[in-house]
């Protein structure tokens, strides 16, 4: 059977679906990727990354000098109020902005391949619902061969595949750091 020749559609613009279309392509594939509002926030979290996902940002995007967007992080010292080290480690991580390492993905990509102002109202697909289209708010509709949905936990495709599964509310939490130092945790 011949490979239809219309493009993988991927949904949700942030890390996720930007590594994606970035892997996809790499792969002569044909994409398109769309978001409902596409705004990197410069003021929200940021990302440490570990030496592996530093190595995969480099495999995906390699036309793009990491150590110019972003920062390497060599240690960290864990202090009292009055200055006192408590410890201090050596680090191989690499720091970058939300919204720099977005902007900077997008810019490895080529141009056109993010629609930003795709709201996504529906999905048309066949009996088997084999996905055939992507429509959006707008009357817009992105036929496809196949569907990736990237677009978080409030996903509208996660709430098209699974209708009747709800979400349960959560207070918002937010994980400054982990470290395995029970002799920190006795000092404190």
């Amino acid at each position: 059977m011949p490979e239809s020749s219309e493009p993988i559609v991927i949904v949700g613009g942030g890390v996720a679906g930007l590594a994606t279309a970035a892997g996809l392509l790499a792969r002569k594939q044909e994409i398109k990727l769309l978001d409902r509002g596409w705004i990197p926030n410069r003021m929200g979290m940021g990302f440490i990354l570990l030496r592996s996902g530093l190595d995969a940002l480099v495999e995906l995007f390699p036309q793009v000098r990491w150590g110019h967007v972003g920062a390497p992080v060599l240690g960290a010292k864990i202090m009292t109020s009055t200055g006192e080290i408590l410890d201090q480690r050596n680090l191989d991580v690499f720091a970058i902005s939300r919204g720099t390492l977005l902007e900077t993905m997008l810019a490895a990509l080529p141009p056109g391949t993010l629609d930003a102002s795709a709201y996504i109202a529906n999905v048309d697909a066949d009996m088997d619902r084999r996905v055939r289209a992507v429509v959006c708010e707008d009357g817009r509709r992105f036929p496809c061969r196949a569907l990736i949905g990237a677009d978080g936990v409030r996903s509208g495709l996660r709430r098209w595949l699974h209708p009747n599964a709800s979400l349960a509310e959560v207070q918002h939490r937010e994980v400054v750091s982990i470290i395995d130092a029970p002799d920190i945790a006795e000092a404190l």
